[in-house]
């Protein structure tokens, strides 16, 4: 809801997931988490609550894994100067997710565009070189067709 407070927007979300626990409702758990993470900005609870979902509904796990991701992902590009070094841990943490998403049966165009950002943004932030040419490669080889394909070869031979 526009401009609505954050902390609203918590109790909100808090008082779906309880009525959606109740009444056993995964949909019902997946917006609390959507509304945790899109307009609350609560990356930790909605995380809390997609590792429930996941472990819950396991035929939810590779949406649930992907959303953690997400919210992995969110948390470091929050801040409007980009990302920076101590965003590192929250990247790694989103590319893991995103892959495990994969494994659980989630489809790579599904996850593509936010792989990529999360890909794009370890290149140019982690400490080390090796990771930074890494996870763009792992990329490209991951979604050969993907989107951000060019975008990777590109960065590849810049970090070359």
């Amino acid at each position: 809801m526009a401009n609505e407070k954050p902390d609203d927007v918590r109790k909100r979300a808090f008082a779906t997931l309880e009525k959606a626990r109740e009444d056993l409702d995964p949909d019902e758990m997946t917006h609390a988490a959507l509304e945790l993470l899109h307009d609350g900005g609560a990356y930790d609870e909605a995380r809390a609550v997609l590792d429930e979902l996941a472990q819950t509904y396991p035929d939810r796990r590779a949406d649930a894994t992907a959303l953690a991701g997400d919210a992995h992902l969110f948390s470091a590009l929050r801040d409007p100067a980009g990302p920076r070094p101590e965003h590192v841990a929250a990247l790694e943490k989103a590319i893991v997710h995103y892959e495990s998403a994969m494994r659980f049966g989630k489809l790579p165009k599904h996850v593509d565009e936010h792989y990529w950002k999360a890909a794009s943004a370890l290149a140019f932030v982690h400490p080390s070189p090796i990771r930074r040419r890494g996870v763009v490669d792992v990329y490209r080889r991951t979604f050969p067709h993907g989107a951000h394909v060019a975008e990777a070869e590109e960065l590849l031979k810049r970090l070359s």
